[in-house]
């Protein structure tokens, strides 16, 4: 990463991997990245006020917008982590969803999504039935405690 320190958009989705989002942006500022998080939507659950209430005192900056063009994000930020929706997201990706992923389909910085790339649904990773791709990349490498394999029974 060239910046100093380096920059990194957490686009965060409502429920659990959301959550993981909001820790992952909190590691990410302790770990001397320069971390600004998109919530669109918030759950009003004491869980996941709290650790915005953590990122907030931390200084942890929020967008009210999510950057609307692909090219501002690759101008503006240096990673992108994929906190919006996890394994076990069903049904069709709505909005606001639909468009952040659209627009994050045409970024050309690294995406760094936890669990599965959002909207990639379980069927494209052979875990079941679920929505297609929306998002469209799939990740150079995995991390071990994700690494795909059929399911058991």
């Amino acid at each position: 990463m060239s910046r100093s320190p380096p920059t990194v958009l957490v686009i965060c989705g409502p429920g659990n991997n959301g959550g993981d989002g909001l820790v992952c942006a909190r590691h990410l500022k302790l770990f001397g990245y320069q971390p600004t998080i998109y919530y669109p939507k918030r759950p009003n659950k004491p869980l996941f006020t709290g650790l915005v209430t953590q990122c907030q005192k931390m200084d942890i900056p929020f967008l009210g917008e999510m950057p609307p063009e692909p090219m501002l994000i690759d101008e503006l930020y240096e990673l992108v982590v994929d906190a919006i929706f996890g394994f076990s997201f069903k049904g069709d990706v709505r909005e606001p969803f639909r468009s952040i992923l659209s627009t994050l389909s045409g970024v050309t910085v690294p995406i760094a999504s936890i669990d599965i790339p959002s909207g990639a649904g379980s069927r494209r990773w052979g875990l079941g039935s679920g929505p297609h791709s929306v998002l469209r990349r799939v990740p150079r490498s995995l991390i071990l405690g994700s690494r795909l394999r059929p399911s058991r029974k």
